[in-house]
């Protein structure tokens, strides 16, 4: 699914690098993605943190 966050977020970092973030779904006429506002906190993640994350199912919670 597509993600649209700040153009800082994106250009601070390198493509594959993984977050953790506080998203919405947003449904617009091409297609549903995520929404991230760029005045949201985000956290850089290892791939094995983002890996534990998804395992512990700890969505909804906010860091």
């Amino acid at each position: 699914m597509k993600v649209e966050c700040s153009a800082s977020m994106r250009e601070r970092h390198p493509i594959g690098t993984k977050f953790k973030v506080w998203a919405k779904i947003k449904d617009t006429v091409d297609a549903p993605h995520l929404y991230t506002s760029w005045q949201w906190k985000y956290e850089v993640v290892s791939y094995e943190d983002a890996q534990a994350f998804i395992r512990a199912k700890q969505w909804n919670t906010k860091t």
